[in-house]
């Protein structure tokens, strides 16, 4: 499958596939989230639309857990 430039722009900068109303990176921002947070929410939302959404799932938890260790050394 051949992609004009613009069809390749898209693909990068606002996937459609990626926008149910609000694209997730707007929402991330919006909330002013930092990192670790940003990409729970943005693995978690888009997990469904993957080809391995168990792995998007685990990427996620990976996030939470790290956001867990984080809270836990900063009250020591």
């Amino acid at each position: 499958m051949v992609f004009s430039v613009k069809e390749q722009k898209e693909l990068v900068d606002h996937p459609e596939h990626y926008n149910k109303g609000i694209e997730v990176i707007d929402f991330i921002e919006s909330w002013d989230m930092d990192f670790n947070t940003g990409n729970v929410i943005k693995y978690v939302s888009r997990h469904k639309l993957k080809n391995k959404p168990l792995e998007d799932l685990k990427k996620a938890k990976w996030y939470i857990e790290r956001l867990i260790k984080n809270i836990k050394k900063e009250k020591q």
